[in-house]
């Protein structure tokens, strides 16, 4: 009976209700979505957003929405359902069941999000009725933030001097400022690493910084890394043959302007003798005191004053 119905409906009866994917636009399969599911995603991302980490926040963020096609609530670029729809059997205005299941998403990953927040963040976020314009408003807060980190890090890239460190450390310090640029999602040229690098190495590096910049096509960052470590490694080796010449050379000049030991006094020919001694008398002869004495007898006469 119901197949007679249809059959026998005239051309002008009014149009049967259009499928979802042309009276919603572009309605989503997210509205299939077991939405408990949802509660399970926050371990996918192990870091809780900061004023600071925004960018590694958001590099575990997308592709988890993408993968559970839940990108569309957050595309700027994706229209949602009209809340409320034509009935076309009434001719009257009511509700729209797909925007209930989308709006019960929506909600749903606003939490999620707002899970993800470190308690700094969640205390001074606002709110908002979309998980869209919660996301649209922390890319706008965080990209003037982004471009000033950019900016700064390119600075000090372009003034990095390596001083006293080792190439190793040196070269350390650089792949950490690159890595940080990379994070601005405003990635810099390898070929722009490198010259920085060279620039910073120093007067001892500039025999090495001429061979490398008269190549016809620059080492790339990975490749600099050996020679760098290989021309420290004769530079420490030269130094070491300098100083153990310098250091020789001081040696026998010394040895030869060093004047001889004195020779020390022969006890056979010489008689020690006390100043202002003298000698103790063994022949006869009158004393100070004018009394005579006899041979061998004779009184020491020592320290008298003149």
């Amino acid at each position: 009976m119901a197949s007679t119905t249809l059959a026998s409906t005239d051309d002008h009866s009014p149009p049967l209700p259009a499928s979802p994917s042309t009276t919603v636009a572009s309605p989503s399969s997210s509205s299939n979505v077991s939405l408990p599911s949802l509660n399970n995603l926050v371990q996918f991302i192990s870091v809780k957003l900061t004023e600071e980490n925004f960018l590694i926040w958001k590099k575990q963020l997308l592709p988890v929405l993408k993968s559970q096609d839940l990108y569309h609530f957050i595309d700027p670029d994706h229209t949602p359902p009209p809340s409320h729809i034509l009935d076309p059997t009434t001719n009257l205005v009511g509700p729209n069941p797909l925007y209930k299941q989308w709006h019960l998403t929506d909600q749903i990953l606003i939490s999620w999000l707002q899970a993800t927040f470190s308690d700094s963040m969640l205390s001074q976020t606002p709110v908002f009725s979309t998980v869209r314009d919660l996301y649209t408003y922390l890319e706008a807060s965080f990209n003037s933030q982004v471009n000033a980190r950019h900016h700064q890090l390119r600075l000090q890239l372009q003034t990095i001097e390596r001083n006293d460190l080792s190439i190793s450390a040196y070269l350390a310090q650089i792949r950490t400022i690159v890595d940080s640029l990379a994070a601005t999602s405003n990635a810099i040229t390898d070929a722009e690493i490198v010259v920085n690098t060279l620039r910073g190495l120093g007067p001892n590096y500039d025999t090495f910084v001429t061979a490398v910049e008269t190549r016809e096509i620059l080492p790339t960052f990975t490749q600099l890394f050996p020679l760098l470590l290989n021309h420290e490694a004769r530079l420490r080796q030269s130094q070491h043959t300098l100083s153990s010449t310098a250091f020789l050379a001081r040696s026998q000049a010394s040895s030869s302007t060093q004047p001889p030991a004195p020779t020390p006094p022969n006890s056979s020919n010489q008689t020690f003798r006390p100043q202002n001694c003298q000698p103790y008398q063994t022949n006869r002869g009158r004393n100070r005191f004018g009394g005579r004495g006899r041979g061998g007898r004779g009184r020491f006469q020592g320290f008298q004053s003149p």
